[in-house]
């Protein structure tokens, strides 16, 4: 079969295989090997892997000549000719990378998912990344890298100059360290992950601090730019009867996504979540700020259709703050009950 007509289940399936051939040297782990392993898992990441060996040039120009070649020998030429500790050989088709950290998955582009699902798979080596006595490692995101991507890793203290960003490229790594899976939709299932991120963003931001005795402060987060907006709801006249209804004993700061300048902040956005005692919002990804919220803060979510998870609702049991979903159409005289019975009803101890 010639290797530019594999169908993307054929690359699967050889990839499969990889696991029964042994090159003297490299590293393995379950299922697939050192090069391997920024592959593995991401049916893109395939496509444009065929799209480039199937490129006429000197190094492929055997391959997609000869039917007969296939995934096995490749990787053996590959590993062969990218593996070396010749700096100054340049028939690698790929970029070498020393010790790349693969924590691709799906929807990295998406907030929600980056922030729950895939983030969180970095905490285990974070020590080690971030010792003085670091070697220089490249994360391979496995899309489109926004300056948010970044910000992720800046906000948990990572060195930036001891860190190389990778977007979707194929590339090929002399090491792999391997995270185990971000687990879908579910912060419980990445339970431990996510509250050692929360530690360490404290440790370097100061920690959100207990309720105020005094004045307290209400966040409301307002998706007034995309797609999902709710300015029909949460609009001027919501903000002024919420302050009049609980008799102008609360601050009201509104978290919009208009808002460019906060946007662009994940720092800004992060001390917004933690020094807030209210926070009232949609079902969104705006809402997985969550995890940073300080202990015994409100969480009232606005929930638009029957279809809308619980995934709140887990990220408000784990970090301690009292939740409460509401309907779309509540009236605002629901939002001051459920605050004044929360505050006066529910008290915890303050810290």
């Amino acid at each position: 079969m010639h290797f530019t007509a594999l169908t993307q289940n054929h690359l699967l399936n050889e990839l499969s295989y990889t696991k029964h051939v042994h090159t003297p040297g490299e590293v393995y782990f379950p299922g697939c090997t050192a090069w391997w392993n920024v592959q593995c898992g991401l049916k893109e990441m395939m496509k444009i892997f065929a799209t480039e060996v199937s490129k006429p040039s000197s190094f492929f120009a055997d391959w997609t000549a000869d039917g007969s070649t296939n995934f096995r020998e490749i990787r053996e030429v590959v590993i062969e000719t990218c593996a070396t500790d010749d700096r100054y050989r340049n028939d690698c088709p790929f970029p070498v990378h020393d010790v790349v950290v693969p924590i691709f998955q799906s929807y990295c582009d998406a907030y929600f998912h980056w922030y729950i699902e895939i983030f969180p798979r970095i905490a285990p080596f974070l020590d080690t990344l971030m010792a003085d006595s670091a070697t220089r490692v490249t994360v391979h995101i496995g899309c489109d890298i926004q300056p948010w991507h970044i910000q992720f890793f800046e906000l948990v203290g990572m060195d930036s100059s001891k860190v190389e960003f990778v977007g979707s490229e194929p590339i090929f790594a002399k090491e792999v360290v391997l995270p185990t899976p971000g687990y879908s939709h579910s912060p419980y299932l990445n339970y431990w992950n996510i509250l050692y991120l929360r530690q360490r963003v404290e440790q370097r931001m100061g920690a959100a601090g207990s309720l105020s005795n005094r004045r307290r402060k209400i966040l409301i987060v307002v998706r007034n730019k995309g797609r999902r907006g709710d300015t029909s709801f949460f609009y001027d006249s919501f903000f002024q009867r919420l302050y009049r209804g609980l008799n102008g004993t609360h601050d009201i700061d509104l978290f919009a996504s208009s808002n460019n300048t906060l946007m662009s902040c994940l720092e800004c956005q992060v001390r917004a979540f933690q020094s807030a005692d209210v926070i009232i919002g949609s079902h969104g990804a705006g809402l997985s700020h969550l995890v940073f919220a300080k202990k015994g803060a409100i969480l009232i979510e606005r929930l638009e259709t029957s279809f809308d998870s619980g995934i709140y609702s887990e990220l408000s049991y784990m970090v301690g703050l009292k939740y409460f979903p509401i309907g779309k159409y509540a009236h605002v005289d629901a939002y001051v009950d459920i605050i004044q019975f929360a505050e006066d009803e529910m008290p915890l101890k303050r810290e």
